[in-house]
């Protein structure tokens, strides 16, 4: 019998992201350290059990996309962890969330974009065709999700005429 511990899945990732540590941090912005992201990806990693199978290379490619992205991992639905099973195994992959979009678009200073959620009660109309619209006017005290009826993203290109509505 072993006198041996087993190594978590955790401290396993923990010990690989440590070794590339400083590969990290020269990807990520100066707003999010490097020990901050691995915290991120470790809390990810410990919430998914189909993560915790995945590649650990794939899961530091992932968290190396996001931090040249200046997206951080969980937070206010910038981005997520997904794991995708394979034929050879399971990767990880790094997916931005819609909040992490509208930021990205937001840096990049070329375009707006605004979101919303109209709960029942609300006025609401759109049109798509040649002269796209949203008309939102919220009515109702409404708050809770089961209450959405529809969302809606809107973008606009700086110069452009018209919209890009979603």
């Amino acid at each position: 019998m072993s006198n041996q511990l087993a190594v978590s899945p955790a401290k396993t990732l923990n010990d690989f992201m440590d070794k590339y540590k400083g590969q990290l941090s020269l990807a990520l912005p100066k707003h999010i350290s490097a020990d901050r992201m691995i915290r991120l990806a470790l809390t990810a990693f410990s919430q998914s059990s189909d993560l915790q199978k995945c590649d650990m290379h794939s899961i530091y490619a992932s968290v190396v996309i996001a931090a040249q992205l200046g997206l951080e991992i969980g937070v206010g639905g910038q981005g997520y962890l997904v794991p995708y099973r394979g034929r050879i195994g399971y990767k990880a992959q790094f997916i931005p969330g819609w909040q992490g979009l509208v930021d990205l678009v937001s840096r990049a200073g070329r375009a707006t974009v605004w979101t919303g959620a109209v709960y029942e009660g609300d006025k609401f109309d759109w049109a798509l065709g040649d002269n796209p619209f949203v008309k939102h006017q919220p009515e109702s005290d409404a708050d809770h999700w089961k209450q959405i009826t529809h969302v809606y993203a809107i973008g606009r290109v700086n110069g452009s005429q018209y919209p890009v509505n979603y």
